[in-house]
């Protein structure tokens, strides 16, 4: 029985843990406002500006 519970405890922390790091990279990094992809990944030009 206490195997049971420290297994439903450590898969209840894996949850917590995909969820706050889902939580940062929605709310925390900076998207584009036109197909949401994460800004960082876009091509650019010489001149900073967006190729895509």
């Amino acid at each position: 029985m206490v195997k049971v519970g420290q297994d439903w405890a450590v898969g209840f922390l894996y949850l917590c843990t995909a969820f706050i790091a889902y939580v940062v990279k929605k709310g925390g990094m900076k998207h584009c406002p036109q197909c949401k992809h994460l800004l960082s990944n876009h091509a650019r030009r010489a001149d900073g500006s967006f190729r895509d």
